[in-house]
């Protein structure tokens, strides 16, 4: 059982959260689009209709879902959703983990809380520069010269 899992199961059996649990809420949705689904005219249209499609299917099949990401640059056609309670996200990765949807088998995960998706396809150079930036701005915080 991966740490994640084990940590939402021992969560959702000794929590003292409500009864939907305070587990985890967020799971990934991985091969749910790839860039030849659309092109630079179409975008925008596509994935207004797929998160529109995501969020009624997922509302009828397993619950109320609080926020879709489409990583619309992901090669990897990531999206992530973030659900009420833990139950739904279970239950997500249970339903949707080798669903079928536009002829692809969908891949879904619990969201392991630190990969950045925005950041594939990115080169070293701008990588770099983000962590630099990222770095100071926790030394100012740090420092006290700026608040959250």
């Amino acid at each position: 059982m991966s740490k994640i899992k084990y940590k939402a199961t021992k969560e959702r059996l000794f929590g003292w959260g409500d009864e939907g649990g305070d587990g985890l809420r967020i799971v990934i949705l991985e091969n749910m689009f790839t860039n030849k689904d659309f092109d630079d005219e179409s975008r925008e249209y596509f994935f207004s209709i797929l998160e529109q499609d995501i969020m009624n299917g997922l509302e009828n099949m397993i619950g109320t879902v609080k926020k879709i990401t489409i990583f619309w640059e992901h090669p990897d056609g990531i999206i992530k959703v973030k659900f009420s309670n833990s139950m739904e996200a279970e239950n997500c990765v249970q339903k949707m983990n080798g669903w079928k949807y536009n002829g692809r088998e969908i891949q879904c995960y619990y969201f392991d809380g630190k990969t950045n998706y925005n950041r594939v396809g990115l080169d070293e150079n701008k990588i770099e520069n983000i962590e630099k930036i990222e770095k100071i701005v926790e030394k100012l915080l740090d420092d006290d010269v700026i608040k959250e």
